[in-house]
């Protein structure tokens, strides 16, 4: 019986499952691994007062959570939505706007830079500010981080705020959700690459999206336009915009002039 015992192959124990892989099993799970995207972030995440500079808290490549600039309306709207201070990992210290905000979209100043990006900011503001958003990584109401849920969340909270004000007669109210918003994603934007303060009056971002009668005398498309100039042309790491408008409409009816 023993030497019956003796021939009979050895049992792997169950405590090693590893044994039963197969080595094309093996292969497969290595390379899934490798292939999977892992994003980390290390040290801690600095906090920039509103109202103050990146350089005067943190390096590239750091991750800063930005306190926006604006009004007590506004931060109301963002802080009951669920808009989230931005995050975003600084990619300079310091740059400098291609244009001032002033007018910026009128034909006699900068409009002619890039005909096409100056008629989709101002055709569409809500949609350049939602792609940039996107593409800098800045989430919107309820945490949404795709183009569609940005502009989608901010027109449901405009209809519903619309709804519920105008029982009070304070229909306009809803423009606040936009200002809101808006001041959220140029915040994040200035400080991810290090820009200046430039807007309507010193250095409130809100003021730039004062709701005014639906926008129609505010600067809520020049500053679409300069932000979105700065990504496709002076940003360290160049992007056009991709919205099928722009690149079907607006882009075609002008290409950008030298200079």
């Amino acid at each position: 019986p023993l030497q019956r015992a003796d021939r009979l192959p050895s049992r792997p124990s169950r405590s090693s499952p590893r044994l039963f892989r197969s080595p094309d099993l093996e292969r497969k799970m290595a390379g899934r691994e490798q292939a999977r995207p892992v994003q980390r972030v290390t040290g801690k995440i600095v906090v920039i007062p509103k109202g103050q500079q990146t350089r005067d808290h943190a390096a590239v490549g750091q991750v800063v959570r930005v306190q926006p600039n604006h009004g007590r309306a506004h931060r109301a709207v963002a802080n009951t939505f669920g808009m989230q201070h931005a995050e975003v990992s600084v990619r300079s210290l310091e740059s400098e706007w291609p244009f001032p905000i002033g007018c910026s979209v009128l034909p006699t100043a900068y409009c002619w830079k890039d005909c096409g990006l100056c008629c989709y900011a101002v055709s569409c503001p809500l949609c350049v500010h939602a792609e940039l958003a996107v593409q800098n990584e800045i989430k919107g109401f309820f945490g949404v981080d795709t183009m569609c849920m940005h502009i989608l969340s901010v027109a449901l909270l405009e209809l519903l705020t619309f709804c519920c004000c105008s029982f009070v007669g304070c229909g306009p109210l809803c423009y606040v959700v936009r200002g809101a918003y808006y001041t959220q994603v140029r915040d994040g934007f200035k400080h991810k690459y290090g820009l200046p303060d430039d807007e309507f009056c010193f250095s409130y971002t809100a003021t730039t999206y004062m709701c005014w009668c639906q926008e129609c005398c505010t600067c809520t498309e020049c500053a679409a336009y300069q932000m979105a100039y700065f990504m496709k042309y002076d940003a360290p790491i160049k992007a056009d915009l991709g919205c099928f408008c722009y690149k079907a409409i607006c882009l075609p009816m002008c290409s950008p002039s030298e200079g």
